[in-house]
């Protein structure tokens, strides 16, 4: 109802997904629960037909003036059930490699489609568009296959038609990992596991490879970038089918962007909400922060909590101060009353960041580890919560097709999750257990729920164990890249540190030979410090026998005139 009234709907919207959804397996594997996931899908769905809708507006004035539109690997239609609404169903056209993909797409919302290729000489598509978007698919492809899509879907543009599509920028490029000269990097790993990961997995760009490859598909240089123009996290990039195309008046306004964290119950009975909003035209500190419930608003906050991580993310220091942190003292402790959170920007630009539940925002729990450990020996791990009160610890439950295969309780200590939630109960929240399956299969059913100290029940994950290690796997697959370029540059670091040891092992050995000759030579001063001791006291002695002389000379001669008495002398006797 929320996203009915922000966008207008006259008809309901229509909020089936398909099983299959990797789109929304992904989003919901990370916020660890489904409502909250449902939450996230729409919204970001909401945003997608946002960016295109000034995107269409720019170049043809509106939907209704599109007499064509392709949204091409749009997946299970995140986008397509939004767009319907802006233009009628038989004007749009859907593309995906997956053909159950096209195929919900054509039965839940009506419009037309056509099953991609891996290769795009084999697309079989023999008309033209006035429009192409192209959501999520250059920040999938290898260098080999980069240019061919490009130029492929350039071709199908009408004249004067407009094809936009994302990428995933440099700016956003992992730590730790080296840029190509090339300026494209690929990486075997992706969210859709039925795809083959050397034909779609991670890619990250420079706009000089981008501006290359679109003078390759279209012999033209002009486009326009919008950074961070898909949703906060992926660049934007718009040609046009027309020789000398002006994007002077193309004018993009940055919806604010943001999330709600969670939510928990303080022992005085308030709920505290806590999230982040930024907004890339103007400071975050300009944004508002609004909480309704029953359609009354019931608290608005401003941006100001200290958010590094928000500021790393997208490398803006106006974001540093980008967390919001608020609390509402509700009649009632009630979860299950819903709760509309929005953003709204100074300019009066609204973006709805969460829509649902106050029980979708309570952190239950996340399975963050999948793996075989051996044939028939599946280990799984994750962290889990009971909010309700009483500080006890949720059980775990894992079912594989629907037989319970284990149970276990938290106890592994989390520091880093009472941190992060300000919590002491989610100090020892982490869990880990393995199962014994019968059947080595990963397309298996699982489940994962959390039974509270009342008995609620809360779905931490379902779906098959393959999409959960894909989905485990797609969180860390860039932390795992990283890792190894760390691992890379510590190998090498150590190898220098071993070069300075031996370097300075030398050095010591050099040392101890100077201290060597050292001791020699100062051994060799005592020698001479005693040798001038002695002389010393040999000349002091010789002094003293100088200074007696005159004495005894005197009283030599002394005795010798006592001895001989003075006489008168002779001459003679002088001279004697």
């Amino acid at each position: 109802s929320s996203i009915e009234a922000a966008l207008g709907l006259t008809a309901p919207l229509n909020t089936n997904i398909h099983r299959n959804d990797q789109m929304f397996s992904f989003i919901a594997s990370s916020r660890g629960n489904g409502a909250l996931a449902y939450s996230a899908y729409f919204t970001s769905g909401v945003q997608l037909l946002k960016t295109l809708e000034q995107i269409v507006r720019w170049k043809f004035g509106s939907f209704e003036r599109v007499g064509s539109l392709l949204d091409f690997a749009g997946g299970y239609g995140r986008l397509t059930r939004f767009l319907v609404y802006a233009m009628p169903p038989d004007r749009v056209w859907v593309s995906d490699i997956q053909a159950d993909a096209v195929a919900f797409q054509q039965a839940e919302f009506g419009v037309n489609g056509f099953v991609s290729t891996p290769d795009p000489a084999d697309l079989p598509c023999d008309r033209t568009f006035d429009c192409i978007f192209v959501a999520s698919l250059f920040s999938h492809l290898p260098s080999t296959t980069v240019h061919a899509w490009l130029k492929k879907l350039y071709h199908l543009l009408r004249p004067g038609g407009l094809l936009a599509f994302s990428v995933n920028d440099v700016s956003r490029f992992p730590v730790g990992l080296t840029m190509p000269e090339t300026g494209i990097w690929f990486g075997e790993a992706s969210e859709v596991a039925s795809l083959d990961t050397k034909d779609y997995g991670t890619t990250f760009v420079t706009e000089a490879y981008v501006r290359e490859a679109i003078f390759a598909a279209t012999g033209r240089n002009e486009y326009r970038r919008v950074p961070y123009g898909v949703m906060y996290h992926k660049d934007l990039y718009v040609v046009v089918n027309e020789p000398a195309p002006d994007f002077s008046s193309l004018t993009f306004a940055y919806l604010p962007h943001g999330s709600v964290d969670y939510c928990l119950w303080t022992g005085q009975g308030d709920l505290k909400l806590r999230g982040w909003a930024v907004d890339f035209s103007a400071d975050s500190a300009a944004l508002r922060v609004q909480i309704f419930a029953n359609d009354r608003l019931l608290r608005e906050c401003t941006p100001c909590v200290h958010r590094p991580d928000v500021r790393d993310q997208y490398g803006d220091d106006r974001f540093l101060h980008a967390g919001w942190e608020c609390s509402l003292p509700l009649a009632n402790r009630d979860s299950a009353q819903p709760i509309v959170v929005k953003a709204v920007s100074a300019g009066g630009q609204q973006s709805l960041l969460y829509a649902g539940s106050i029980a979708s925002l309570e952190p239950r729990g996340v399975v963050d580890l999948c793996y075989w450990t051996e044939p028939g020996l599946l280990h799984l791990g994750g962290w889990a919560v009971d909010t309700s009160g009483g500080g006890s610890p949720a059980e775990v439950q894992v079912l594989v097709d629907g037989v319970l295969r284990q149970k276990v309780l938290p106890f592994i200590r989390r520091p880093d999750l009472q941190q992060h939630f300000h919590d002491d109960r989610f100090l020892y929240a982490s869990w880990e257990c393995s199962l014994h399956l019968p059947d080595e299969g990963s397309s298996q059913i699982i489940v994962v729920r959390t039974i509270s100290a009342t008995g609620e029940e809360s779905p931490v994950y379902t779906g098959s164990i393959a999409a959960l290690e894909r989905d485990v796997f797609a969180n860390s697959s860039v932390q795992h890249a990283q890792l190894s370029s760390l691992q890379a540059e510590l190998d090498r670091r150590l190898d220098y540190i071993q070069h300075l040891e031996s370097e300075l092992d030398e050095r010591l050995g050099h040392i101890r030979h100077l201290e060597f000759e050292l001791d020699r030579r100062l051994e060799y001063i005592r020698h001479l410090e005693a040798e001038v001791a002695r002389k010393n006291a040999a000349l002091a002695d010789l002094e003293m026998r100088i200074r007696r002389w005159p004495w005894q000379r005197r009283r030599v001669s002394m005795e010798r005139d006592h001895r001989y008495p003075s006489h008168p002398q002779s001459p003679h006797d002088e001279q004697r």
